[in-house]
């Protein structure tokens, strides 16, 4: 978000307006002016107005009710963060629950900045000895493990009260059927655009195949 960090006008009160786009060249997907500062004033911020652009311009507009004297601007300064968020993710150890359960309820707490997120995937594996079998893949609610196949917040049948997520596994999909499912572990994926979200007490909740 771009701030406007410091007008300093003199003399005689002026216009100050802004726009914004992502092209060098202002074109019809530019923002349209906004007037940001007049007068003998400052502007804190800019809210989100100019948000998502990548080039800022902005113009004076002078006047003066005696001819004798001339309105100046001294100083402007925009101040803003990179809107560009990163990406990365944690796996983590393989569970044993001993004997083949149903997998049936993902819940973790997490405290979340504006921008960021996390979501989760989950894989489950067959014993083989007292070592995890063949895994599935990390796949979400929709069991497909493709980009956006994910648990998160957001995501359908999931509910965030306060800190806490919880969503369900869905029995139709393979890590939820309860086939053999005695291993399980999770990925955490976490996006960032500046403040880096936090995790903490992830648990899975299942039953046994009896």
């Amino acid at each position: 978000t771009p701030s406007l960090d410091s007008v300093t006008i003199t003399t005689l009160p002026l216009v100050l307006e802004a726009r914004a786009g992502n092209t060098a060249t202002p074109d019809g997907t530019w923002t349209g002016w906004t007037e940001i500062g007049s007068g003998a004033t400052n502007s804190a911020s800019l809210g989100t107005t100019f948000d998502g652009n990548q080039y800022i311009q902005y113009r004076a507009k002078f006047a003066t009710a005696n001819s004798v004297y001339t309105p100046s601007l001294e100083e402007i300064i925009f101040s803003y963060l990179p809107n560009v968020a990163s990406s990365y993710s944690f796996i983590s150890k393989e569970l044993n629950t001993n004997n083949p359960h149903t997998f049936l309820v993902i819940s973790w707490n997490e405290t979340i900045p504006l921008g960021a997120s996390i979501d989760f995937q989950l894989a489950t594996a067959p014993d083989n000895s007292g070592s995890p079998g063949a895994w599935t893949a990390f796949m979400g609610p929709a069991g497909t493990g493709i980009a956006g196949d994910v648990f998160s917040a957001t995501a359908s049948g999931c509910s965030k009260i306060s800190s806490t997520v919880t969503c369900p596994i869905p029995f139709g999909i393979e890590i939820g059927n309860g086939i053999n499912d005695q291993w399980i572990k999770y990925k955490a994926i976490f996006t960032s655009n500046g403040a880096s979200p936090v995790l903490y007490n992830v648990s899975v909740t299942y039953k046994g195949n009896y």
